[in-house]
């Protein structure tokens, strides 16, 4: 992958380099949106309004001081009205979001396949941030990933789509998926939705009633248990996390003067998923094989979704059978959905397996270093990291 990018530069140095210029430009663009989503989407805040403002001193931020990394350089990390230091996370988000488009950019070229990859990468980078910070998985970003996973997978089919075929499914369902390829993409992307609506409701009435009831339950004695290489508990989605002290020019005057999101992440992805499935149809319409491999990748998703998914909602049931508590936070659980779509079943265990290490490696030595003997580890922030990995390196 990277080598033969490598021996494309000789051939066509200029494309290439404004190619990656323009992918950087982009990714800086796109990184200071993320920057908005990390701060604002936890807190459940309005992702549009109001205008950015120090958090510190409440100043507004003019236009020249929200360039993307140039204004944080400029203003060497400091609010122009107050002086208050700006986090180091700002920048980092929009210099690490440039350098992952253009590293996608370097595989792909001037391609459409770089649209599923640079969202992909966009969602992981705000999880992984969010969920470091806050120990949350917001539906707000693992919803509508999922549901654009699927649409994205069908619109834009990969090189290599054969991953349902190659699983479980066979003759009989392969003729009938070809037959009927542009109804059955349609159903596929807008059965993606209600696969969440299903999910939802059946880990709440196996396990989310019991679990709120333990919260609520008076805390039994006991010695305390081994360290899990799963993350303990999120706090529910619905629930504001309490404020971090200020720091750096944010997005918002403060959490009670910004206006609350209201609308609801569940609803938010079947409205994206039948405007995804309206696209497939147009599309299919003109172009009989694009609905052919459209929908063959989007059954792929599915399946990938599935394995990813199930594999730790197993984990998370078999642990709260075995010890009535939340192993795996039901977050992951839904964010799995979403990198078994992008990624494929196989990606998807690869993603489980990489993360557990890298999160047993960490929680080591948090433990080493604090002496805490079952420290909560944020374990949406490693699967973040290992998709990342596997997209950039091991695909």
């Amino acid at each position: 992958m990277w080598q033969e990018a490598a021996r494309e530069v000789a051939t066509e140095g200029a494309p290439l380099a404004l190619l990656l210029l323009v992918a950087s430009l982009f990714g800086l663009a796109v990184g200071s949106f993320l920057n908005v989503v990390i701060y604002r989407v936890p807190r459940r805040m309005s992702i549009v309004r109001p205008r950015s403002h120090c958090p510190h001193c409440g100043a507004p931020i003019r236009w020249r001081d929200n360039i993307p990394l140039l204004s944080f350089l400029l203003l060497k990390g400091r609010c122009r009205a107050c002086h208050h230091p700006i986090s180091w996370l700002y920048p980092a988000v929009e210099a690490g979001t440039a350098l992952g488009f253009a590293l996608l950019a370097w595989e792909h070229g001037w391609s459409w396949d770089l649209v599923p990859d640079a969202v992909f990468m966009s969602a992981l980078i705000a999880l992984a941030v969010i969920d470091a910070r806050h120990r949350l998985l917001p539906d707000a970003i693992t919803y509508p990933g999922f549901v654009l996973a699927v649409g994205l997978r069908a619109l834009v089919p990969p090189e290599s789509n054969a991953d349902a075929h190659d699983l479980v499914f066979r003759s009989e369902l392969a003729r009938f998926l070809s037959d009927h390829a542009l109804g059955a993409g349609a159903v596929l992307i807008v059965g993606s939705s209600f696969l969440l609506f299903l999910l939802e409701r059946i880990d709440y009435r196996l396990l989310g009633r019991r679990l709120e009831e333990l919260e609520t339950a008076p805390a039994s004695g006991g010695g305390s248990s081994a360290p899990s290489l799963v993350q303990e508990e999120h706090p529910p989605v619905e629930s504001r996390p309490t404020p971090e002290p200020r720091e750096g020019i944010a997005d918002a005057r403060s959490d009670d003067e910004a206006p609350q999101e209201a609308w609801s992440p569940e609803w938010a992805a079947l409205l994206l998923a039948l405007g995804l499935s309206g696209i497939f149809l147009a599309l299919g319409r003109e172009d009989a094989s694009l609905a052919a491999s459209g929908v063959r990748s989007a059954l792929g998703a599915l399946v990938g979704a599935a394995v990813g998914s199930g594999l730790l909602w197993l984990s998370r049931v078999g642990y709260y059978a075995l010890r009535r508590l939340e192993g795996v936070g039901f977050g992951d659980v839904k964010m799995m959905l979403m990198v078994g779509a992008f990624l494929g079943w196989g990606g998807a265990l690869v993603a489980i397996f990489l993360a557990s290490l890298l999160g047993s490696i960490y929680g080591v030595t948090l433990m080493i270093l604090t002496r805490e003997r079952n420290p909560k580890l944020p374990f949406g922030s490693f699967l973040s990291l290992a998709a990342l990995v596997i997209l950039l390196l091991l695909r």
